[in-house]
């Protein structure tokens, strides 16, 4: 079992999910993203994930593979930083 699991609910004020305080809007609370050429994960399970999150935007990594955070760290770092910094997405959502 796992014990050290995300946290549940919302995030502590000041947390970097916390856009409400730094005056940043919450309109993409996650950011879900997917290989295009993955093998082992369809596309259409990243597919599902992101209609059954509320606001949550997919983003498909073309050629992906199922390792793609290896495959392509700095498309993955890009991605990432601009969530945190509470931006929207650049690229055009799945």
């Amino acid at each position: 079992m796992i014990d050290h699991a995300l946290p549940m609910g919302r995030p502590e004020p000041g947390h970097a999910q916390d856009r409400r305080s730094n005056g940043q809007s919450d309109s993409t609370s996650w950011r879900p993203a997917a290989g295009d050429d993955d093998p082992i994960v369809p596309l259409i399970n990243g597919r599902i994930l992101a209609r059954c999150i509320p606001r949550a935007r997919l983003h498909v990594i073309a050629g992906g593979g199922h390792l793609f955070l290896l495959e392509q760290p700095a498309e993955i770092a890009r991605l990432s930083a601009t969530f945190l910094r509470g931006e929207p997405p650049r690229s055009r959502p799945a």
